[in-house]
């Protein structure tokens, strides 16, 4: 799989985005869409009518450090997609969540092809480079509350040099570009473009995770890095979310190969 790795980095520099296939095997997969059904109390192929945490809006899946996300993160073919993008080696990876997402209901207040918050996570007044990726678990349709993007507004965010969005930014008169993609994409993008993940209109749950890969940061941040690993927590920001438990219910850390202590930052790229 790692030397069949393809990476439009044509498509990522003018676009803003890049999506690349087939980077983490179904095995694997799998496991992390038993622990997100297990967690919620779902079943993989159907969807519940009712809600059991009400409607299902960012589909967020409270669980950092379960054996099954650390799996995924250690698949070699992920960090050499990164790679790709920032030129080096030297990369840690985020302890981030997962993502349900189930039909929204009739009663919900979205109509079909309405955005999803569109947002951007990045401080734009920080020139430093920087990506966020979704890994896709099962095979997404556009309709699935695939990733969507505004590509025109990044554009304007890196040529134009805007360095602020409005809370109430207005979107309307932008064109909206969502990404499917099968079991096994991992759809990467520039820090700076407005992006969400999209309303759920089929009749299909979509399960994704999060996985991201920046440089490394310095030795305070790599210290905080192993303390929640090893206790099986959250990083702080996200501890107090929603549903979140701390430290989360596993017996132990998980396991990690050499490459994943690298890119957890227990061992040194050099």
């Amino acid at each position: 799989m790692l030397s069949e790795l393809e990476i439009d980095a044509d498509h990522f520099r003018r676009e803003g985005w890049v999506r690349v296939d087939d980077v983490v095997p179904k095995k694997q997969l799998d496991a992390v869409v038993d622990l997100i059904c297990e967690f919620f109390g779902v079943d993989s192929e159907h969807m519940e009518p009712g809600r059991k945490f009400g409607e299902v809006v960012n589909g967020i899946v409270p669980v950092h450090q379960h054996q099954a996300l650390w799996d995924t993160r250690q698949e070699p073919s992920v960090h050499a997609a990164f790679k790709a993008l920032h030129a080096t080696d030297d990369l840690w990876v985020t302890m981030d969540r997962a993502s349900y997402k189930p039909q929204l209901s009739k009663r919900s207040k979205y109509v079909r092809g309405d955005a999803n918050a569109i947002h951007v996570d990045k401080n734009l007044n920080d020139d430093g480079f920087t990506v966020q990726g979704v890994l896709y678990l099962t095979d997404t349709t556009e309709d699935q509350g695939a990733w969507e993007c505004v590509p025109e507004m990044f554009r304007e965010i890196r040529d134009d040099g805007r360095r602020e969005l409005k809370r109430d930014e207005d979107f309307s008169s932008y064109a909206l570009h969502r990404v499917p993609g099968k079991a096994g994409s991992l759809v990467i993008w520039d820090g700076r473009m407005p992006h969400s993940s999209g309303h759920n209109w089929s009749d299909k749950p979509r399960f994704a995770q999060y996985i991201t890969m920046n440089k490394c940061g310095d030795e305070d941040e790599r210290q905080s890095r192993i303390e929640n690993w090893r206790q099986n927590r959250a990083p702080t920001y996200w501890r107090n979310m929603p549903r979140q438990v701390d430290p989360e219910p596993w017996e132990k850390p998980a396991r990690l190969t050499t490459h994943g202590k690298r890119i957890l930052g227990l061992m040194r790229w050099s």
